[in-house]
């Protein structure tokens, strides 16, 4: 089970950092000039918010509701999101809906994210005041004078 918490929580990373570099340089610049276009791309992000089973339809509908004006910038991306996280007709998603797809477990109130490891890390260190040790010693320099 913990194996299946860790797999989610670094598909719904992935999943985010997979959006962020196809945006072009040219959608990044109307991100910041129009929300409107800003609104548009962080609808994909909340595709992951979705049940598993919704996701194809979610994703039809948001692609649908492209205003005309940005369909020419965000046709890489609808292509590019359609084959890697959605799939097509003829060719399953790359990545199964449920590995990253974030519903239950805010139905549930899990995290979403690796933070909470983060955190964990962080109050190990604050509490034993070192670092976690590594499987592997580190090397030293010797200093011989």
């Amino acid at each position: 089970m913990c194996f299946l918490l860790c797999l989610c929580l670094c598909f719904l990373s992935m999943f985010s950092q997979a959006i962020k570099r196809q945006l072009s340089n040219e959608m990044k610049i109307k991100i910041n000039k129009s929300a409107e276009f800003a609104c548009l791309i962080k609808s994909f992000y909340a595709l992951a918010f979705l049940p598993p089973e919704h996701i194809e339809i979610g994703f039809l509908e948001l692609k649908a509701s492209i205003p005309p004006m940005f369909l020419d910038c965000v046709e890489d991306l609808l292509n590019y999101f359609s084959a890697t996280w959605v799939g097509t007709k003829n060719r399953p998603p790359r990545f199964a809906h449920s590995l990253w797809s974030v519903y239950h477990r805010c139905l549930h109130e899990l995290p979403r994210t690796t933070n909470i490891v983060e955190g964990w890390h962080n109050k190990m260190h604050t509490v034993a005041g070192c670092e976690i040790v590594s499987p592997q010693p580190k090397k030293r320099k010797l200093n011989i004078e």
